[in-house]
């Protein structure tokens, strides 16, 4: 009876999965009015990019759509973005979600500046685009980007890179506009003049980058005074011999339209800033605006809320998961003696063992807050090759380079206080180490590596079968 309500509470878990996977891949194609498929590009130098082809019933070779290229930021995926995909596409835009290169399914880079010289693979996805051979239902004259933090960089480096090109050949730029999202550090002169593309800027209040500004303090992220946007509203007028101080509205000149956000209303933090209905509402006008686009869809009216909820109740069911699946797999026999009884608990707490309880976790706790910085520098030392941003197969993420590092050496800390507080206080206050349930031969130590090994490769097997299906 029991094996019976397990497994019937594994495959509970896995039709809520299921389910909800369905009900997120139809919001994903706005219900059958947009076809989303998973495209692999060859690239420069051997390189590939991946991305997620949005493509509206709407779009032919007779009735040519708008073309916008998405890019998450770093160390982010496609699947990061895909509330801009989903809205742009359904109000009749075609959007390419692409894995950043070193990010998600696409190749790694062999720059070692890809947001500069390559926007993550966006440059040559637009050379293709504008080409006219890639894509038939595409308007080539109105191929965009956008990005939030590091994809908005590689928007704006697009806009100057395709700018210059357009200059030398005396041409319009195959870069019709660009959005750029949580990102203001390369909104410099020299970047902005040779830019002949629209350019929209979103930047959150409270985005906690700010310090990296020109300005000091809480104002540096005040797009209405910031040097930065600034700068790009005065660019966008320049005609006009206009030099505003301040920002107090959306402004739409005559050659460049520049969108700069209420910061009152996008009172947000870096990471949450593309997950907001307001900021996601101000790409949507500024996208309609610049396409003179007549859509009967308002920018408030969004769904990828629901499909986000839907992804949610997916990861919280695949946590749970775990029990029954674990169970089911114990009771077959090559994994039902791993199975032991539960440990006789440890001794009631005394006043003097929650003392020592307690200093113990500050003192860990402390020392993990003082290490962090000192490990990240730590990083740079040991991981040289990623901190130049080399690409190399050995650690080559150099943020989570200096996570792990962090983790591993609190936790030989941890093994260290937990070590030293049972010899010198709980050996001789009645803990036995049988208490702790570590006891294991070599042959359960195999069984149980095996028994893990088994439980990731059928959470993988399913998350790729409910990948190629939806």
């Amino acid at each position: 009876m029991k094996q019976y309500s397990n497994t019937r509470f594994l495959f509970t878990c896995f039709f809520i999965i299921l389910t909800c996977s369905l009900i997120a891949s139809l919001i994903q194609s706005d219900f059958g009015r947009v076809e989303v498929n998973s495209v692999k590009l060859s690239t420069q130098k051997g390189q590939h990019l991946v991305f997620d082809l949005y493509k509206p019933n709407l779009a032919t070779e007779e009735n040519k759509l708008p073309f916008v290229v998405v890019v998450p930021g770093f160390q982010r995926s496609k699947e990061a973005l895909s509330n801009i995909a989903i809205e742009l596409s359904r109000r009749g835009m075609v959007i390419a979600l692409i894995d950043p290169y070193a990010q998600g399914l696409s190749s790694s880079s062999r720059s070692k500046r890809s947001a500069t010289t390559e926007g993550y693979g966006m440059f040559h996805l637009v050379e293709q685009a504008h080409s006219g051979n890639f894509l038939n239902y595409i308007d080539t004259s109105k191929i965009a980007s956008t990005g939030h933090s590091m994809g908005g960089n590689a928007a704006i480096r697009g806009a100057n890179y395709f700018g210059k090109e357009a200059i030398n050949n005396n041409e319009l730029s195959k870069l019709h506009s660009v959005f750029v999202s949580g990102y203001v550090l390369t909104l410099q002169d020299k970047v902005l003049k040779d830019i002949r593309s629209n350019v929209g800027v979103s930047y959150a209040l409270y985005d906690e980058g700010a310090f990296r500004n020109e300005l000091n303090g809480w104002d540096a992220s005040n797009m209405k005074i910031a040097p930065e946007s600034l700068r790009v509203i005065n660019w966008g007028i320049n005609k006009a011999k206009q030099d505003l101080k301040e920002v107090n509205k959306p402004i739409i000149s005559q050659e460049h339209y520049n969108i700069l956000c209420d910061n009152i209303a996008e009172e947000l933090i870096h990471p949450f800033q593309p997950y907001n209905n307001i900021a996601t509402a101000n790409q949507i006008e500024y996208f309609e605006k610049v396409f003179d686009l007549k859509s009967n869809i308002d920018s408030s009216n969004q769904i990828w809320q629901f499909k986000e909820l839907m992804t949610l109740i997916s990861m919280i069911t695949a946590m749970i998961m775990l029990l029954p699946l674990s169970r089911v797999l114990l009771s077959l026999k090559p994994f039902s003696s791993l199975v032991k009884d539960i440990p006789k608990p440890l001794p009631v707490q005394t006043r003097n063992s929650k003392v020592v309880f307690w200093l113990i976790f500050f003192l860990g706790a402390s020392i993990a807050c003082l290490s962090y910085i000192p490990m990240v520098d730590a990083a740079k030392s040991i991981f040289q090759a990623a901190a130049s941003r080399e690409m190399t197969w050995f650690f080559p993420q150099r943020m989570n380079n200096s996570v792990m590092l962090w983790a591993s050496f609190n936790g030989i800390v941890g093994l260290i206080l937990f070590t030293l507080s049972y010899q010198l206080f709980g050996k001789k206050h009645g803990v036995v180490s049988s208490s702790w349930g570590l006891a294991a031969d070599f042959k359960y130590i195999i069984k149980t590596l095996a028994l893990s090994i088994l439980v990731f490769s059928i959470y993988y097997i399913f998350l790729f079968f409910i990948y190629s299906i939806f």
